[in-house]
């Protein structure tokens, strides 16, 4: 290569170089810290604000007060019965577990039976009995079904209860979100 071509290649990388950090820095000149101001993005919760509520959907808003014994209404409200009930602990765990299908019991001692004690106030109606509503279905077939119960709790969803025919053509919960 020539003297004056190689000298010419080193000044259009200087002059390139030159462009790209002086575009740069007045890029960046431009724009405030994010760190001072935030991201941008409205409402993140970058604040220490409580959470907005949600606003609670119930299109179906089917109130279960009396279902048909064995039906799938019938084994949630047997869930609610068994997780609200006061006395025997124990007993109320095996009727709370009877009316699961495929799941190990000490898995639904860990991980739904506390939060179903906890939080089983917040999917029943006020007044007397096990009293809940439906918001809705989904997949329904004969034998299975995807219920949606309503949350009390402006800050929860409606939590989803999953049951399905066994062998024995006995509705059972398959999954469940306490």
């Amino acid at each position: 290569m020539s003297r004056p071509r190689a000298t010419s290649l080193r000044r259009a990388a200087t002059l390139s170089m030159c462009l790209i950090f002086g575009l740069s820095a007045i890029a960046c000149q431009d724009k405030p810290d994010p760190y001072e101001v935030g991201f941008g993005v409205p409402d993140t919760g970058t604040s220490r604000e409580a959470p907005p509520k949600m606003a609670q959907r119930c299109p179906l808003e089917e109130v279960v007060t009396d279902p048909a014994e064995r039906s799938p209404e019938w084994v949630v409200k047997e869930l609610l019965a068994a997780s609200s009930s006061e006395g025997d602990e124990q007993a109320a765990f095996q009727r709370f577990y009877g009316l699961f299908d495929g799941q190990q019991e000490s898995w639904v001692r860990q991980q739904y039976w506390p939060r179903a004690r906890q939080h089983v106030s917040k999917y029943l109606a006020e007044g007397d009995g096990v009293v809940y509503t439906i918001c809705r279905r989904e997949g329904q077939t004969d034998t299975h079904v995807k219920l949606f119960i309503r949350s009390n709790d402006e800050e929860k969803s409606n939590p989803p209860i999953t049951l399905k025919k066994n062998a024995d053509g006995e509705w059972k919960v398959t999954a469940y979100t306490p």
